[in-house]
């Protein structure tokens, strides 16, 4: 009994870890595709306990940078 109520935690566990990061995933890469295309206003908030945020904040950083050297053409 204790091994199915330790294999259903474990479960539980991976995909709650495995959302927090492949959802940040999808939202970074759509983010890098919105940059290539030269869309500088595209921009998406991850939420607070997902992993990779700050990886997403300086994308949103470069994304700011990028509009800003833009504006100066």
């Amino acid at each position: 009994m204790g091994f199915v109520a330790f294999a259903i935690a474990s479960f539980i566990f991976a995909l709650m870890v495995s959302h927090r990061i492949a959802g940040p995933v999808v939202a970074i890469t759509a983010l890098i595709s919105e940059l290539k295309k030269g869309t500088y206003t595209y921009g998406r908030k991850l939420r607070p306990n997902d992993e990779l945020t700050l990886i997403m904040d300086k994308l949103h950083e470069l994304k700011d940078a990028l509009a800003s050297n833009e504006a100066k053409k």
